[in-house]
């Protein structure tokens, strides 16, 4: 039975971290934060000095001349540098949505190095400009902070390290090798996170709520994609208010205004009160996000290999990478309980609807590539290779049948488009050792094709 006393975060902290998480500027606002900081404190401890060493605390400058010189040069130098950092982002980020998918932006905007990057020279550039201020006339004799000065140089030596590091990191994040792996990694621990967190034990799907004249429609007021939706919160209202809930729609969903979000078990329909209360449950963004949609994570791997196999590019080797990465998550995703939306409260059923099974996450992988790449022998390979992966775990019957199926579109697909006969005979072979693997007799025929369609089941 799901615990709806399950240690959590509280829904909103949820939404909250997950734009502080999409945002580029957060990490480097805090950074330059702090670097304002350092300098007004640096600032005190070297009034403290001069109070107490008096003319001795200058060990590393002696006329402010000298001292807003060092500082101007240092600050001028962040600046140029900060500037050409944001030029080399911007080129990564047009590079990247040209070459791949404009989806896979996000995973720039997302990283951390980046982010620090861009916080460490400008908070350079304002630690400077906040101790230069403060060189002057101070009392009888001109005030230099010299500590200030010495962390000054440290900080700017710091700088140019950030700056040889981001570099090589900037031209290692846009290989596609490393774009499949991040968004592959992302993917999977948004997997182990959903699965653990969500899965239930086995139960009888309730049906559909249009049985019974008492379901009241809660619909959207805005349009855009379903981001995350507070199941366990929908749980606890159901409770509340003694009622049962069918989600009408799941996360990555595109909603318009006026669609039905959720159907309550209610004889009258649902007031604007409890309306506001579920409609704060979900989140309605222009975008998708990662946090708990898989498919969106498979999207942006399809995403990459279409563009690949595209006429104007016809870059079989990254699209074969992209089969790779889905295959990982594939097999993730074949041998876990996967998320579910139904919650169970002492022992009565409160919340269900709409969620994706093992054959929509197959079909999302798959269908498409298999559409784009009928004439592709290496990908349609590479395919087979990742059904043999997935096969190689332990899977329910249901699951090892789909496989099959899939192992005979991929067939179907390479007999569409004329090939010599040796070829034929190793996609043929191949596909063999696949089902030798699964153990199962497949349904239908070659080129028959199974239903991918969501259920309306836990």
């Amino acid at each position: 039975m799901q615990s709806l006393a399950r240690i959590r975060l509280p829904f909103w902290l949820q939404r909250l971290a997950i734009r502080a998480r999409a945002s580029f500027w957060l990490l480097a606002a805090v950074i330059i934060a702090a670097m304002g900081m350092l300098a007004t404190v640096m600032i005190a401890v070297d009034r403290l000095l001069q109070l107490r060493l008096g003319d001795a605390s200058r060990f590393f400058a002696s006329d402010p001349d000298g001292a807003r010189t060092m500082m101007s040069t240092i600050a001028t130098s962040m600046a140029t540098i900060a500037g050409v950092v944001f030029s080399i982002t911007v080129v990564a980020l047009a590079l990247a949505a040209s070459q791949y998918t404009s989806r896979v932006l996000r995973t720039f905007v997302r990283d951390r190095a980046n982010q620090a990057v861009l916080g460490v020279f400008v908070g350079v550039y304002l630690y400077c400009l906040v101790v230069l201020k403060s060189v002057g006339p101070d009392g009888p004799s001109p005030f230099v902070p010299s500590a200030s000065l010495l962390v000054g140089v440290a900080l700017a030596l710091v700088a140019i390290a950030c700056f040889i590091f981001f570099i090589h990191h900037i031209s290692a994040s846009i290989q596609v090798a490393n774009i499949c792996q991040v968004v592959a990694r992302e993917t999977l621990k948004v997997v182990d996170q959903s699965c653990d967190a969500n899965a239930g034990p086995a139960r009888p799907d309730p049906g559909p709520p249009r049985a019974s004249r008492t379901w009241q429609p809660v619909v959207a007021d805005e349009f855009g994609y379903l981001q995350t939706i507070d199941v366990d919160g929908l749980c606890r209202f159901a409770v509340e208010a003694n009622t049962r809930i069918c989600l009408e729609a799941t996360v990555g969903d595109f909603v318009t205004e006026g669609q039905r979000l959720v159907s309550i078990d209610v004889s009258v329909p649902p007031d604007r009160q409890m309306v506001g209360r579920i409609r704060e449950l979900f989140v309605v963004a222009p975008v998708r996000t990662i946090e708990q949609d898989i498919g969106f994570g498979i999207r942006q791997l399809v995403d990459i290999a279409l563009k690949a196999l595209s006429p104007g590019s016809n870059d079989t080797t990254t699209a074969v990478m992209c089969v790779d990465h889905l295959s990982a998550i594939l097999c993730r995703l074949a041998a876990s309980p996967l998320p579910t939306v139904m919650r169970y409260h002492d022992g009565v059923l409160r919340v269900y609807g709409v969620a994706a099974d093992f054959s929509d996450y197959m079909d999302q992988a798959f269908s498409q590539v298999l559409e784009a790449a009928p004439d592709n022998s290496s990908v349609l390979l590479r395919v087979l290779d990742g059904l043999g992966m997935v096969a190689d775990r332990e899977l329910p019957t249901e699951r090892r049948k789909l496989v099959a199926d899939w192992v005979l579109r991929v067939e179907a697909s390479a007999a569409r488009v004329g090939r010599p006969d040796w070829f034929r005979e190793r996609i043929d072979a191949r596909a063999r050792r696949v089902l030798q693997r699964l153990s199962v007799t497949p349904p239908g025929g070659v080129g028959q094709q199974g239903s991918t369609s969501r259920c309306r089941t836990g």
